[in-house]
């Protein structure tokens, strides 16, 4: 479309084109339909603006089509918008979709990034279930919004690292930008909650009363994910309470009460809620029918179980492997192991080792050791190694109680040729408070209340009474050494009981509660900052809900109770943080603020509005800057993202010569202590 003499009606009519063609593909009604109209506009020499190709990058992101993608990429650098962020940022979500390669690429020649173009990286790597990388780009972030936080809250808990991703809901909290968390974030951190046992619904009580301050309402979404938190954590009271408080409930409302009273022995109740469910007129999904025949195998209900097995299909649903799981399941706990055989023999399915797993539990509980023989090496031949260990040996009891020694010694050396682990579990011991079954002047006892001793330089013996009957000893031992020991462990003093909590695999794998002792425990040996981290959490993340406040910065630590270290330096940890920790010789970024003893300020990063970038550990900075952040000499390193406040004697400071000295005076007189307040960011790119 050309102009040749410009005119007022020419020019309206001009606008009037393209903005018509923008909205036009922004409003279709498919992908299809958009590029359609994309054609058009180039066809019909209509100039192109950043709204309509915007409007149809976001349409056909829905194709995952990563050839169309690149087409349109070709077509924006021709047209000269590969350098307009908000263009290059829809391209790179588009590639995150379908080529994540593409998408790195892209993210790395971009000249100009926002925060959305930031966030839209870590959501790619969340996508992955790369949590480490997810954190690097944080990590890297100039500036954080909710958003960045509530990505990289969600990547943590989506992948079950829960406790790491309440953390960081308790940095944001606490962070001086003063965000204020929305639904989405509430919803990831209330996700987390619902997998952490006892610990999970204290904490989500307190996301819970943050809600009701705000006087949010409870719609689907957020009603939905605090009855699944409650359910799951085994407040079914509390489940039901927040469930009819809800003006509007979907499917997954009903199914999380449902799942969880199943989960949990309320068998009877999950029942009734599925009857009161249909009366309603909601239609039962997958999940829902998971949930019921759960219940049915808990309360040993045969026939309610085949009856509601039946109805799944007859409610147009498409039968899952969990669904014959249950019935497998539901037969054999019942004795009725030839009708859980027939169950496998006729599923549309391939039968996986769970399946096969329960069946052959089954025979070994009702001694049908003969039809076990059927299965065995069938399944010998689906099994893993690396996962399937319980399964092995499963099958060689089965065939030493059958008195087949020949093929149990046959399954064991398969075993020991194959590697094939079985994993341990792992036991709790509760105790009450005035309980003391094992030595008082024994290993554990002096770990207990050394650990108690610890906490009281952070002001947090007091808040420790609220949370106590959160708090045991777990670990694996031996006679030597106890390492790994995460929470649960022995009640502290102030304690009146405590509950054991559910233990999974990320918890042993990166507990923030770790000690390691050997016949004598150590002081120097503890992770100060691990101790930090699990009781932070809960002190923390309480005190920050209940203080949070959308005008204050409430959550600063207004003093320090500080540990010194051999070389005369003291730390106080105020957020203990979530990234890696710096390595000599890194080039690293931090933000400080530079104190006399007196309280008067030196130097601040924040005032020049740029972090201060050197490499820890070589000498670029006073010795005291390099053992607060590198750690060492009983100090813990600091992680990225955290926030310490270093406090250095004049030997490790600028000693007798001061700094910044000009015709008598000193910025920094001789033989001054210094206070640090120090924030980590991270390794500089």
């Amino acid at each position: 479309m050309r102009l040749t003499k410009p005119t007022s009606h020419s020019f309206f009519q001009f606008v009037k084109t393209f903005t018509s063609f923008a909205l036009a593909i922004r409003n279709a009604s498919s992908p299809h339909k958009a590029l359609s109209l994309y054609s058009d506009m180039h066809q019909k020499s209509v100039p192109f603006d950043s709204f309509s190709i915007l409007f149809t990058l976001k349409s056909c992101t829905r194709l995952h089509n990563v050839v169309l993608n690149k087409h349109l990429h070709a077509h924006i650098i021709k047209l000269g918008f590969s350098s307009h962020v908000y263009v290059a940022t829809s391209l790179l979500y588009a590639y995150i979709v379908t080529s994540f390669d593409d998408a790195c690429k892209l993210f790395n020649e971009m000249p100009v990034r926002n925060t959305t173009t930031w966030n839209t990286m870590i959501t790619g790597y969340s996508r992955l279930g790369d949590v480490k990388k997810a954190c690097s780009v944080f990590g890297e972030m100039p500036e954080r919004d909710l958003v960045s936080w509530s990505a990289v809250i969600a990547a943590h808990i989506n992948r079950g690292c829960n406790e790491q991703g309440l953390h960081l809901f308790r940095d944001m909290l606490m962070n001086k930008e003063g965000l204020i968390p929305d639904q989405v974030t509430v919803g990831s951190v209330l996700s987390g909650c619902a997998h952490m046992g006892t610990l999970g619904s204290l904490l989500g009580k307190s996301v819970h009363g943050f809600i009701a301050k705000n006087a949010w309402e409870l719609n689907v979404e957020l009603g939905t994910v605090l009855v699944d938190m409650y359910a799951k954590c085994g407040v079914i009271t509390s489940a039901c309470q927040v469930f009819e408080l809800m003006r509007e409930r979907n499917v997954m409302s009903w199914t999380a009460l449902i799942c969880g009273a199943a989960q949990h022995g309320y068998c009877k109740d999950a029942l009734s809620m599925f009857e009161l469910m249909q009366k309603e007129g909601v239609k039962a999904n997958e999940l829902t029918f998971t949930g019921i025949l759960s219940a049915c195998v808990h309360a040993g209900l045969v026939e309610e179980g085949q009856r509601f097995f039946k109805m799944i299909e007859e409610c147009g649903l498409e039968l899952k492997i969990q669904h014959y799981g249950c019935m497998v399941d539901l037969f054999g706990k019942a004795g009725l192991v030839e009708e859980a055989y027939e169950v496998i023999m006729t599923m549309k399915l391939q039968p996986n080792v769970v399946v096969w797993s329960s069946f052959l539990s089954a025979c070994k509980e009702h001694k049908k050791f003969e039809m076990a023989e059927r299965v065995t090496e069938k399944v010998l031949g689906i099994v893993k190694p690396e996962n399937d260990g319980g399964v092995y040996t499963l099958i060689c009891d089965l065939y030493a109680l059958g008195g087949k020694w020949d093929d149990a010694e046959r399954v064991r050396k398969l075993m020991v040729n194959l590697n094939v682990r079985k994993f341990r579990g792992s036991s709790i011991h509760g105790h009450m408070a005035e309980e003391f079954s094992w030595s008082p002047e024994g290993p554990i006892t002096e770990i207990v209340f050394y650990l108690f001793l610890s906490l009281t330089p952070v002001r947090w013996r007091l808040k420790m009474t609220s949370l106590a009957s959160s708090v045991a000893v777990v670990g694996t031992c031996n006679p030597k050494r106890l390492r790994h020991c995460s929470g649960p462990s022995r009640s502290l003093p102030t304690s009146q009981s405590v509950t054991k909590l559910k233990i999974s695999s990320h918890c042993h794998e990166d507990s923030s509660l770790r000690l390691l002792v050997d016949e004598k425990p150590k002081p120097s040996l503890f992770a100060r900052r691990e101790i930090l981290g699990f009781f932070g959490l809960c002190s923390g993340l309480l005190s920050a809900l209940t203080e949070l406040h959308p005008s204050a910065n409430a959550a600063e630590v207004s003093s320090c109770d500080f540990t010194v270290a051999p070389s005369g330096l003291a730390f106080c940890d105020k957020v203990v943080g979530y990234g890696p920790e710096a390595s000599k010789g890194q080039l690293i970024k931090a933000h400080y603020v530079g104190k006399l003893e007196n309280g008067k300020v030196f130097d601040s990063s924040y005032n020049r509005g740029k972090p201060l970038t050197f490499r820890i550990g070589v000498g670029e900075v006073i010795k005291g800057w390099d053992q607060g952040i590198l750690g060492g000499d009983g100090v813990p390193p600091m992680l990225a993202g955290g926030k310490r406040v270093l406090k250095l004697p004049p030997e490790l400071g600028y000693g007798v010569r001061g700094a910044g000295c000009r015709g008598g005076s000193c910025i920094i007189p001789p033989d001054s202590v210094l206070m640090f307040d120090v924030e980590f960011i991270g390794k500089a790119s």
